[in-house]
C-alpha cells in the first residue's frame, strides 16, 4: 500500500485496493500496513487502485484533446466560408460578421461549453434567418437583381416557355420588372429553373409557404398567383418523384382560382344578388372590368386555356382529378387569342389548346365506350357505330388542324 492506515478501520473513500474495489468489498488495512486483511487472507498481491483525482485528470486530458480537434475543424470551416463568401461577391455585412467571429477558438476557456460558444457565435454559420433571407425576391429597389436571377429568367424564356407559351414574357422584361408586377410568378420561374436538387427542394418549400399564406390565410385570388401556380405545375418534377398527390391538389387550387376570378363564366343574376348580400359589397367590383386593358384581358384568357390544358393532361395521365370543363366562353377566349396575336407565340399556344381539346374528346369517347361495354357485359370489343362516326370526325379535325400549321412552325418542330 502507498501509506500505512490505522488497523481495524476501513480505508477512506477512493483509497481501497484494486481487488477490494473490483469486488466491492470493505478494504481493511492489515496490521503491518503492506496489505489489507482480505488480500492477506486470499493470498493476493494488494495493489493500490488509482485515485478518483487521477482518473479524472486522465479524462480531462482526453476531453481537452477532443476539444482541440473540434476547434481545429471549426476553424477550417470558418476559413472555407470566408473564402466562399469573398469569391461569390457576398455583401460586406456578411464578410464583416465572418471576420469578427473568426477568433481562434483556442482562446476560449475550459468553462466555455459548446452551448455557450454557439450562443455567442450564432452568426458564424452564415445561414440567414427567415427575416433576413438574402433572396433576390426581397432585395431593395436600389439593389439590382442578381445575375443568376436574370440568367434563370432568360433560360425560362428561351428554353422552356416556347414549349407551352401561355405567358407573354418579352425579351425586354427584366427580373426586377417582373418582380414588381408578378412576384409570385418570378418565384415560380426561379424554382423550376433550379437544377440543384437540394436548392430546388428548399425553393419548393418557400414557394408552398407563400402559396399557403396567400391563397388560404389571406384568401387572395389574383392573376399573379394563378400564373405562378400554373408555371410550377407545368414544369414540376413532383409527378416523377412520387408526389403526384401534390400536383393534383395544386391543380385543383388553380381551378378554384379560375372560378373565384370568374375568368370564363359570367355569374348568374341570382348569384350576384346573393353574394352581394352575404359579402357586404358589390360582387362585380373586384373584376375591374372598366380599368382592364386588352393585354390584361388576353393574359387572363391564356391563363384559363393553360389551366384547361394542364388539368386535362393531369386527369388523363394521373387520373386523380377531373379536367376543367370546356365551355363556350373558353371557345371564345381561344378565338380572341388566335385573332389578336399580341404575342408571337399566341398562334403556337392556340394549336396546343386545339390539340389538347381533340385529345380530351377522344379520351371521352374511349371512356364512354368502356362504360357501355361494362354495362352490357358484351364480349365483343368493337366500338359502337356512333363512336366510330365520332372518331372519324375527330380524325378529320386533326388532319385539318395539322394542315393549318404554318410552315415555319413545322420546321421548328414546336
Amino acid at each position: 500500500m502507498e501509506r500505512a492506515r490505522p488497523f481495524g478501520h476501513s480505508s477512506n473513500y477512493g483509497q481501497a485496493c484494486m481487488h477490494c474495489y473490483k469486488a466491492k468489498c470493505r478494504c481493511v488495512p492489515g496490521p503491518r500496513g503492506d496489505s489489507c486483511e482480505r488480500c492477506h487472507r486470499l493470498r493476493k498481491e494488494c495493489l493500490p487502485s488509482d485515485s478518483v483525482r487521477r482518473r479524472n485528470a486522465h479524462r480531462a486530458e482526453e476531453s481537452n484533446t477532443r476539444i482541440a480537434q473540434l476547434e481545429g475543424r471549426i476553424e477550417i470551416m470558418l476559413s472555407a466560408m470566408q473564402s466562399i463568401a469573398s469569391s461569390s461577391g457576398s455583401s460586406p455585412e456578411i464578410l464583416r460578421l465572418l471576420n469578427e467571429n473568426s477568433v481562434p477558438l483556442s482562446t476560449f476557456g475550459p468553462n466555455d461549453t459548446p452551448a455557450n460558444l454557439i450562443g455567442t457565435n450564432q452568426s458564424i454559420s452564415g445561414v440567414p434567418t427567415p427575416g433576413t433571407d438574402p433572396s433576390p425576391l426581397v432585395q431593395s429597389p436600389s439593389e439590382p437583381f442578381s445575375h443568376q436571377a436574370e440568367e434563370s429568367l432568360e433560360f425560362f424564356r428561351s428554353q422552356m416557355l416556347p414549349y407551352f407559351p401561355f405567358i407573354n414574357l418579352t425579351p425586354g422584361i427584366t427580373a426586377w420588372q417582373l418582380h414588381q408586377t408578378r412576384p409570385f410568378l418570378l418565384q415560380a420561374i426561379l424554382t423550376v429553373t433550379t437544377f440543384s436538387s437540394q436548392k430546388r427542394l428548399a425553393q419548393i418549400e418557400d414557394l408552398k409557404r407563400v402559396l399557403v399564406t396567400t391563397a388560404f390565410l389571406e384568401v387572395q385570388s389574383n392573376i399573379d398567383l394563378l400564373l405562378g401556380l400554373l408555371t410550377y405545375i407545368a414544369w414540376s418534377t413532383d409527378a416523377f418523384l412520387g408526389r403526384a398527390d401534390l400536383i393534383s391538389r395544386l391543380m385543383i387550387l388553380a381551378i378554384s382560382l379560375v372560378y373565384d376570378m370568374r375568368l370564363f363564366k359570367l355569374p348568374q343574376p341570382d348569384t350576384v344578388i346573393m353574394m352581394t348580400m352575404t359579402q357586404g359589397q358589390d360582387y362585380e367590383s373586384d373584376q375591374n372590368s372598366n380599368n382592364e386593358t386588352v393585354t390584361d384581358l388576353i393574359e387572363k384568357q391564356r391563363a384559363v386555356l393553360a389551366c384547361f390544358v394542364l388539368s386535362s393532361n393531369i386527369s388523363s395521365h394521373l387520373g386523380r382529378i377531373d379536367a376543367l370543363r370546356w365551355t363556350p366562353q373558353m371557345e371564345e377566349a381561344l378565338r380572341i387569342v388566335e385573332t389578336n396575336k399580341l404575342c408571337l407565340t399566341d398562334e403556337v399556344f392556340a394549336f396546343h389548346v386545339r390539340l389538347q381539346l381533340l385529345k380530351q374528346k377522344a379520351a371521352h369517347i374511349r371512356e364512354q365506350n368502356e362504360t357501355d361495354r361494362a354495362r352490357t357485359a358484351a364480349v365483343s370489343v368493337t366500338t359502337s357505330m356512333p363512336g366510330l362516326l365520332y372518331l372519324k370526325a375527330l380524325r378529320e379535325q386533326l388532319h385539318g388542324l395539322i394542315s393549318s400549321f404554318p410552315p415555319g412552325l413545322l420546321q421548328r418542330g414546336e
